[in-house]
């Protein structure tokens, strides 16, 4: 029974990752026509093998069905509306996220005329600001698509289950509140731990705890020296509430109340915690995990890790198949197949070489070789995923992880008592938060001092390392298939990615010294422009369509191509679309010098913090 549910669970699974990546709209009913007639001479077979053939054309026909269905009845008939002005009503779901000059809030349309879905709307003149979830709220707005971003298409806004953005204009009326809003006491309760994080912790400790408690990731965001540090070093991921902090507040719960009074009561915070955090698809996996694996043997069922993690997957793609385009499903899936097929491995290779003994330093060790083997084992499936969104590869996140493996659970917990805590006693809060303040600025120390290490990061920006990690699968993937019945080696497989990784980082450092090249880099809607001449580095401007992506993007330009820091770095004016990406650059590559034409205003707000950040660097 449990693995023809993961061969029925991976089937659909598949048919709506298909339907959304590479199949055209057009063909999606074919395929699944096509699929369901694979099914007769699966008819023929006999025993395990027709179940297998079954099962596998059966549902890989519903997953294409099923993401059909979600394209024609729920995104489609809201795209109807794109592009029109209206008085829109609609049911706030969260807190508003205010951004640099900008507001986020997601809603519930409510009126009769528009479908009830979810929709996202930006405020430009503070009118939402003070919104709760639940409040009915009446505007005039400006609706847009969902499946397009500055004119170009996306699945960033779908994936999210939002079928439908817009712009507020004009005034705001709020009708008062929803009749159920006690269903949003998990969004009260994370908005309390947010506010009783900020007042009573120092803003630094609050930044990080905030993130760990409650999902709440912008002013990681907006602070472009700790988002590349964590970034960099491998550790983003320690922030995104996800699978550890799931499994973190379920042993906390556990040995409190005992083992079976913790299960009860560790599946009623879990899934509460995971609505707090906004049940992103990562924290929604963990949750259903561990809910399968602590009733499992209530229902006399063994709790199979590849099958209860296809069910999980199937479930979310059953509820929203555009989850598929999800880069935290994506990464959080990946991760997890990994944990469950390769980490024991990987720790019984270590262990074989390393043999641990008893005593402390024995469990010392262990606890050392566990935590490499599951960074190794969560980075295979999930790298090549990552260097497709983000454009590069982390090479010292295991060492990283091993530096805060225990700094971070210790932020977690501590981060949630305090807050309690302080709720209560003040005082005694803001105590926790300076105590807690340690092992944040550990975490934060060992982040950025890892990610400035010599080749932190591989990027992938047009210079051929996609190959070389296309071909380091590829060596690993023969040479295991090649080892026959004899334990697999890993060794040479390593040596080898490692030279030649050292000899194309070379070959390219010396290529792009050669010669004069001036390159317009994608930075949407703004300008960058670089200029290489020899060693000579210089920068354009640097901005874009949104926060920081320019910086990014430019950064990884730079870097994909040896320069390590930036010769000349020039504003011609300080508009938006010319500078928004500046603080992301400087921090992911020094700048020596900077020329701008108005001096006077980097005095103020961004331009502020940007001398400081140039003179904690030690820049001209």
């Amino acid at each position: 029974m449990i693995r023809r549910l993961a061969w029925a669970a991976c089937s659909f699974s598949a048919g709506v990752f298909l339907a959304h990546f590479l199949v055209l709209e057009p063909y999606w009913l074919w395929c699944a026509a096509g699929c369901a007639l694979l099914c007769l001479p699966g008819l023929l077979l006999k025993g395990k093998n027709r179940q297998r053939a079954l099962l596998l054309c059966g549902f890989l026909a519903l997953g294409f069905v099923r993401y059909w269905g979600q394209m024609a009845f729920v995104i489609s008939p809201a795209e109807a509306f794109a592009g029109e002005t209206r008085v829109i009503t609609a049911r706030v779901t969260d807190y508003p996220v205010v951004n640099d000059g900008y507001t986020t809030v997601y809603v519930r349309l409510m009126d009769e005329t528009l479908p009830d879905r979810k929709a996202m709307f930006y405020s430009y003149d503070g009118v939402c600001d003070d919104l709760r979830p639940g409040d009915i709220i009446t505007s005039e707005a400006r609706l847009r698509s969902a499946l397009t971003r500055m004119g170009e298409e996306t699945d960033t806004y779908i994936s999210k289950g939002i079928s439908l953005r817009g712009y507020f204009q004009g005034e705001m009326n709020c009708n008062g509140r929803w009749w159920a809003s006690f269903l949003y006491m998990p969004k009260e309760a994370a908005h309390v731990l947010r506010e009783t994080c900020e007042r009573l912790f120092p803003p630094r400790t609050a930044m990080f705890l905030k993130a760990l408690t409650t999902g709440e990731k912008s002013d990681i965001y907006l602070d472009p020296e700790v988002y590349v540090s964590l970034s960099v070093a491998g550790i983003m991921h320690v922030v995104a509430v996800s699978g550890m902090h799931v499994m973190l507040l379920l042993s906390v719960v556990s040995m409190v109340l005992g083992n079976r009074k913790g299960i009860v009561a560790g599946v009623a915070a879990i899934v509460f915690f995971g609505i707090m955090t906004g049940g992103s698809p990562s924290v929604t996996r963990a949750v259903l995990m561990q809910v399968v694996y602590l009733l499992a043997p209530l229902l006399r069922r063994e709790a199979d890790g590849i099958t209860t993690l296809s069910a999980a997957l199937c479930v979310l793609l059953l509820a929203d198949p555009c989850a598929a385009g999800s880069i935290s499903l994506q990464l959080s899936f990946a991760s997890m197949a990994g944990l469950i097929l390769l980490t024991p491995k990987i720790y019984d290779w270590l262990s074989g070489r390393f043999k641990p003994g008893n005593g402390m330093a024995g469990r010392i060790q262990r606890g050392l070789l566990l935590s490499v083997s599951a960074t190794v084992g969560a980075t295979v499936f999930s790298t090549p995923i990552s260097a497709l969104h983000f454009g590069y590869v982390s090479l010292y996140g295991a060492l990283t992880n091993i530096v805060t493996m225990y700094t971070v659970p210790l932020c977690f917990i501590g981060g949630f008592a305090g807050c309690i805590l302080g709720l209560f006693v003040p005082a005694m809060g803001q105590l926790a938060g300076v105590l807690l303040s340690v092992p944040v600025e550990l975490t934060h120390m060992a982040a950025g001092a890892v990610s400035k290490l010599p080749y932190a990061a591989v990027y992938l920006s047009g210079n051929g390392m996609g190959w070389w990690l296309l071909g380091v699968y590829a060596l690993f993937a023969l040479t295991y298939l090649l080892k026959g019945k004899r334990p697999y080696r890993p060794l040479f497989p390593t040596a080898a990615a490692v030279v030649s990784l050292c000899l194309l980082m070379g070959g390219l450092t010396a290529r792009y010294r050669e010669g004069t090249t001036v390159t317009a880099v994608d930075a949407g809607q703004g300008q960058s422009i670089v200029f290489l001449d020899g060693d000579t580095t210089m920068v354009v401007d640097c901005g874009g369509d949104f926060n920081g992506a320019a910086g990014d993007r430019t950064g990884a330009y730079l870097l994909g191509r040896g320069r390590q820091e930036i010769d000349l770095l020039v504003l011609t004016h300080l508009h938006r679309d010319h500078v928004n990406g500046v603080t992301r650059l400087v921090a992911r590559v020094p700048v020596k010098h900077l020329i701008l034409r108005e001096k006077r205003r980097m005095r103020t707000g961004r331009w502020k913090k940007f001398c400081i950040m140039r003179n904690a660097r030690g820049q001209k």
